[in-house]
């Protein structure tokens, strides 16, 4: 259809602040094409809201939930986009173990290396399945594990070894000395 075209040459044309995001605008995109009602999607994890902030305008209704200590974080960079209703588009979570969304909710969730932190992940997929309609689509995004930088904590070869003594072994002295960024 033309919207689709318009769309996606709207999306490969934005400059975008990664090539994942790219593709979770063209996935939704796709998704979105030719609904007859208005879809919502849900970044869980949601960080910064960067991604939020990118894919905005483009495909579903966007909602975001992620850890309590983000907040004033995504309150600055998305009450401009949400500004009447920041607190229905974007809640917190202590820990994902409960989704503060109704059932059957999102036509689509997507977490963006996510799933790699997330304590009690049957539980967390089981609230992704509850808030997701039976028709629904639960997009999980992991780094490669090749990549010798972690992404999160930015030490180098960090989730190479097995997780146990020999993971936290080689971790040590990177957290003890500082090398890594910390929280807000």
């Amino acid at each position: 259809s033309e919207r689709r075209t318009t769309a996606m040459i709207a999306a490969d044309l934005k400059p975008w602040n990664s090539a994942t995001t790219l593709y979770l605008a063209r996935k939704l995109d796709e998704l979105s094409a030719g609904a007859d009602r208005d879809r919502r999607a849900l970044d869980l994890g949601c960080g910064d809201g960067l991604v939020l902030e990118q894919l905005h305008g483009l495909g579903p209704r966007l909602y975001g939930c992620d850890l309590p200590y983000r907040e004033a974080a995504l309150r600055r960079r998305l009450t401009p986009l949400f500004p009447d209703d920041f607190a229905d588009r974007v809640r917190f979570t202590p820990d994902g173990r409960a989704l503060p969304f109704p059932d059957d909710f999102f036509d689509v969730v997507y977490a963006n290396q996510v799933f790699e932190h997330v304590d009690d992940l049957a539980r967390t997929l089981a609230e992704c399945a509850r808030v997701l309609k039976p028709d629904g689509l639960l997009l999980a995004l992991f780094p490669p594990g090749s990549y010798p930088l972690e992404g999160h904590c930015k030490v180098p070869f960090a989730h190479w070894p097995a997780p146990g003594r020999l993971r936290r072994a080689w971790l040590w002295p990177f957290f003890a000395a500082r090398l890594r960024p910390r929280r807000e």
